[in-house]
């Protein structure tokens, strides 16, 4: 579905009938079919490898909790570590 709505080629375009859309989706398989390879010169596809993340637990009525999570390579197990405010 994401592919097929990429061919369109109208992101963030006004559309005035959601059913013109769904008539335009309806035919892209057809169109990726016939050209396996197609694709849009709009989008890039990026691979991203997390090694160090943060995240703020929050809670309501005590301080939000930091932790940060790290994974120096793919074959190591992610390691949590809090953190101070």
């Amino acid at each position: 579905m994401a592919r097929a709505e990429v061919l369109l080629g109208c992101r963030s375009e006004y559309l005035d009938d959601f059913g013109e859309r769904d008539g335009a989706i309806r035919s892209a398989p057809g169109r990726i079919e016939a050209a396996p390879d197609l694709g849009s010169p709009e989008r890039t596809l990026h691979t991203v490898i997390v090694v160090r993340m943060e995240f703020w637990q929050a809670n309501k009525g005590r301080p939000q909790n930091p932790l940060r999570y790290e994974c120096p390579d793919r074959r190591s197990v992610w390691k949590r570590h809090m953190l101070w405010s």
